[in-house]
């Protein structure tokens, strides 16, 4: 059975995830609120990839951190 962690939502990220405007997520925090202005087949890709990072221990599992379908469109408007 793996251990669970519970992490506070202003818990900062080791690597900011960074968005196409240039600016960056640094906590769990922005990142939830991010996630909640996408549309819904992004809103589901994001979570399908925070899913992932979290069944990694928090790191991400592949070489780059933009996963298939994850790129938010620009409506997002975080």
């Amino acid at each position: 059975m793996k251990e669970v962690i519970s992490v506070p939502w202003s818990a900062s990220f080791e690597d900011p995830i960074p968005l196409p405007d240039g600016r960056r997520l640094l906590t769990l925090k922005e990142a939830a609120s991010y996630i909640t202005k996408l549309s819904k087949a992004e809103w589901q890709a994001a979570m399908k990839a925070l899913i992932l990072v979290a069944e990694n221990g928090g790191h991400d599992a592949g070489p780059d951190r933009r996963h298939a379908g994850v790129e938010p469109s620009r409506r997002a408007g975080f």
